[in-house]
C-alpha cells in the first residue's frame, strides 16, 4: 500500500478531516456544520494533536512505537495503535 500512493492520498484526506481542522470542506448532511466538529485549531495545535501516520507504520514494521508516539506517551497525551495492538 506504501508504494502505490495510497497511504499519501489516505493521509492527506485524514488530515484534512482532523477534528478541529477549519479548512475542512466537508459538512454535516443535516446541520450544515464542519463534520470534524466548531472548534477551529490552528495548524501548530492540528500538528500537536496527531501522530505523523508515516512515521508510525514504518516503525511498527519493525515492531516497535515510533519517537513521537513514544513522546506522546510520555506526556500522557496519547495512546497509539502500532503493529495491530493498543499502546499505553
Amino acid at each position: 500500500m506504501f508504494c502505490s500512493g495510497f497511504v499519501g492520498h489516505w493521509w492527506g484526506n485524514v488530515m484534512r478531516n482532523q477534528h478541529g481542522n477549519p479548512e475542512c470542506v466537508r459538512k454535516d448532511l443535516y446541520t450544515g456544520e464542519r463534520n470534524n466538529g466548531p472548534e477551529s485549531y490552528s495548524a501548530e495545535q492540528l500538528r500537536g494533536n496527531r501522530v505523523d501516520y508515516h512515521e508510525s507504520a514504518a516503525a511498527c514494521a519493525g515492531g516497535r512505537p515510533s519517537p513521537s508516539t513514544l513522546e506522546a506517551r510520555a506526556e500522557g497525551t496519547s495512546s497509539a495503535f502500532c503493529c495491530g495492538v493498543m499502546q499505553n
